[in-house]
């Protein structure tokens, strides 16, 4: 029985040990957060980046030093394409990529990860990819599906050129999956449009597509259609964004009066 006492007195207190070690392994990680957000806030990067790898050494689990870590390094990725900042948006990845392991759900970290496939790194298909992973997640958000027809449309009109002087040079081949592309792009801000009837910015792509349209198309009463549909959708998109402008205007002055009572 004395042996049996023993044994469990040695168990609580190992079970105490390993309690205040985890206290202050969390205490030491906010320390370290609160250290971190105060260098970012100052624009010491390198200062942030340290504390907030601290953070994460005393507490894994704490996810807004993963965020903090994450946003640290793409703040740094230039907005042109370089070595060094490609690089600097493959550690921003990797570390978004930690955010998910501690978050699976976290679709701001989804985002980003999408954009810097987008920019410096021009990988489309994998920026689609986390697209389509956001889309997944959440099936009413009308952004991601925003989000990958603007890349529907960047690729068609590279092709075509701006005024679609480089249609004559297209193959058929080439010119099919052009519109199959385009088509893509229409179907999801379509579907994005029925989420969100006054999402302005999907209008305005919408029309840019339906411009694309127009260029691949030889057959002049279709080149008349698709235009037709385009300056609609644009002219509609202006009256949209105009209303939304009055209405948050309205809503200012409302609360301005109230708040003067």
């Amino acid at each position: 029985m004395r042996r049996n006492l023993s044994v469990l007195v040695a168990l609580v207190l190992v079970a105490v040990m390993a309690s205040g070690c985890t206290f202050y392994g969390k205490l030491k990680a906010r320390d370290n957060l609160n250290k971190g957000v105060t260098a970012y806030s100052n624009k010491e990067y390198d200062k942030a980046e340290g504390f907030f790898k601290e953070a994460v050494k005393y507490d894994p689990e704490l996810l807004h030093a993963w965020l903090y870590l994450a946003t640290t390094y793409r703040v740094q990725v230039p907005p042109i394409k370089t070595p060094d900042g490609e690089a600097m948006a493959q550690k921003a990845i990797a570390a978004f990529e930690d955010v998910l392991k501690v978050d699976p759900k976290n679709e701001n970290a989804m985002a980003s990860i999408a954009g810097l496939y987008v920019s410096p790194l021009e990988d489309r298909d994998k920026a689609r990819e986390w697209q389509r992973k956001r889309m997944e997640l959440d099936p009413k958000n009308p952004e991601p599906l925003y989000y990958a027809a603007t890349l529907d449309w960047q690729e068609v009109y590279e092709k075509t050129g701006q005024t679609g002087e480089s249609v004559e040079s297209l193959s058929d081949d080439e010119k099919a999956q052009l519109n199959a592309k385009v088509d893509d792009g229409v179907t999801l801000l379509n579907q994005a449009l029925k989420m969100k009837p006054d999402y302005t910015d999907a209008m305005q792509y919408l029309n840019l597509l339906y411009r694309e349209k127009a260029k691949l198309t030889s057959n002049a009463d279709e080149k008349k259609k698709w235009l037709r549909e385009a300056d609609g959708l644009a002219l509609n998109a202006i009256a949209v964004k105009r209303k939304q402008e009055e209405d948050a205007e309205k809503q200012r002055k409302m609360l301005k009066s109230t708040s003067t009572k």
